[in-house]
């Protein structure tokens, strides 16, 4: 298995004991433990968290307008997973304002919330949501960092907005996560269109679309069970 998806498993505390062996014999298990203890007693309270999700629009706009559209890579491996664990937690104590609902999770809790239209939404560890309620109506779009899955209530159309691109749903079931350079949407009912690098994606029940590193992949899946952490 690759190293960015042990990673990424561990993360959403997913390891399998064999999965869990492999990944504490790599070079750097001692300094990604150490980091994510770290991050546990991490507190800013003047991070802004409303720049970073709206930093995350101009990349994808950005992205956009370039031709090609190229990836960057742009962390070492330890240096993303600090990111992953400071930026997580940072806006754990940031300001909601302006009528811009931010809600958002600790390494060690999960959240359930309810949007507008009573889509449902299960935000996993070290994540975070953004978007606003007093213009759904016209913009029904969600911004995401990190992990979560989303239950689109039927008959609503959603536009959820990660670093790699934006996703059109409908009525649907499915898991996005959105990590530094690795992402990945699951889908379990419905259908998930995805614009990644001026194309258009669709991702059916039990198939999954990834990208790592720029590298896209496209996989079958068991989606019978929904994953273990939406069931806290």
């Amino acid at each position: 298995m690759k190293k960015e998806i042990l990673i990424q498993k561990w993360l959403d505390d997913e390891l399998n004991n064999a999965e869990l062996k492999a990944f504490e014999a790599l070079p750097e298990y001692e300094s990604y433990t150490k980091i994510s203890e770290k991050a546990k007693l991490f507190e800013d309270t003047t991070y802004d968290v409303d720049f970073e999700f709206d930093k995350l629009n101009a990349i994808i706009k950005e992205r956009r307008l370039e031709t090609p559209v190229k990836t960057i890579n742009w962390m070492q491996p330890l240096m993303r997973i600090a990111a992953i664990f400071i930026i997580a937690l940072a806006v754990y104590y940031a300001p909601i304002y302006g009528g811009t609902t931010i809600i958002k999770t600790l390494t060690s809790n999960t959240k359930s919330i309810e949007l507008p239209d009573n889509s449902k939404i299960k935000l996993n560890t070290a994540s975070a949501i953004k978007y606003k309620k007093s213009n759904w109506e016209n913009v029904p779009k969600v911004s995401l960092v990190g992990e979560a899955f989303f239950n689109i209530e039927k008959g609503s159309s959603v536009n959820v907005v990660t670093w790699l691109g934006e996703m059109i749903v409908s009525g649907s079931k499915f898991k996005v996560i959105q990590r530094a350079d690795y992402f990945e949407v699951i889908c379990y009912e419905g259908i998930v269109t995805l614009s990644y690098k001026d194309k258009e994606i669709t991702v059916t029940p039990n198939q999954s679309f990834k990208i790592i590193d720029g590298e896209t992949f496209e996989e079958k899946m068991n989606t019978s069970e929904l994953p273990t952490w939406t069931k806290g």
